[in-house]
């Protein structure tokens, strides 16, 4: 529908706005692909981020959930165990036409050379258990799984390849 369509683009303006300044956009080759990745000492938003970011989910979703949001997402926060220096993956995705392509590979090739440079691990979350399939794929291990009243919530993780 319009409005869902409006409420994903809004949500997409606020996430690449604090991805842009932290530097941590990644484009596939095709331009199908994307990789949102950064410390996770980034993660930390600014004053005028989160004002950013109350703004949106203001516009996004029904004010009687807020709380409810606002207290999962700290809960969220809480079960993170990666350290400031490693890399947390925000957002990873490819477009519907990409799917089994080259673009999903390409880009965690260069999210593990990344790591191996910084000599970090790498950190992600998804709430949908066929994306757990494919970060296992890549060598990802699921260290955490909390549901949220029917919400399920898996922490990934792959730790360093280099010595």
């Amino acid at each position: 529908s319009k409005r869902l369509k409006r409420k994903i683009s809004i949500m997409t303006q606020h996430v690449l706005r604090v991805a842009q300044k932290r530097g941590g956009v990644y484009l596939s080759e095709n331009k199908e692909g994307v990789l949102i990745v950064f410390e996770a000492e980034a993660l930390r938003l600014s004053f005028l981020e989160k004002c950013s970011q109350y703004w949106m989910a203001i516009r996004c979703f029904e004010w009687s959930r807020l709380s409810e949001i606002s207290k999962t997402e700290k809960q969220v926060q809480s079960l993170r165990i990666c350290q400031p220096t490693d890399l947390y993956v925000w957002f990873y995705a490819v477009s519907d036409k990409a799917l089994g392509g080259p673009a999903a590979r390409e880009l965690m090739k260069d999210l593990f050379s990344l790591a191996d440079r910084q000599n970090a691990s790498i950190y992600a979350e998804t709430s949908l258990s066929r994306n757990v399939l494919i970060y296992e794929r890549f060598g990802f291990e699921c260290y955490h799984q909390k549901d949220f009243d029917g919400f399920d919530l898996y922490h990934l993780r792959k730790q360093p390849t280099k010595d």
